[in-house]
């Protein structure tokens, strides 16, 4: 049974990952100190209320969004035979 969730655990890995690397909330609650913030607590220092850095906030996004594209692309693979299996009928 495990091969065939094979492909689902993996999906479900990627999408923690993203949710934990993409949370804002949690690290804005807990976190005190400016100099251990996470990414996204870190682009909104360059959201003002009448001016924003669009250009370094746009960079900044693709900077972080490296990261979950190296996780995917390194389980791509799985994740798309999961689908694959999971879609055929049998």
């Amino acid at each position: 049974m495990l091969p065939l969730a094979r492909g689902a655990l993996f999906g479900l890995g990627i999408f923690a990952f993203m949710d934990s690397w993409n949370s804002f909330l949690v690290p804005l609650l807990v976190l005190r100190s400016d100099a251990i913030r996470t990414i996204p607590l870190g682009l909104i220092v360059f959201q003002g209320q009448y001016l924003s850095e669009y250009s370094i906030l746009f960079a900044g996004v693709v900077i972080s969004f490296i990261p979950t594209l190296l996780v995917y692309f390194a389980f791509q693979r799985h994740f798309e035979r999961g689908i694959m299996i999971g879609s055929v009928k049998g």
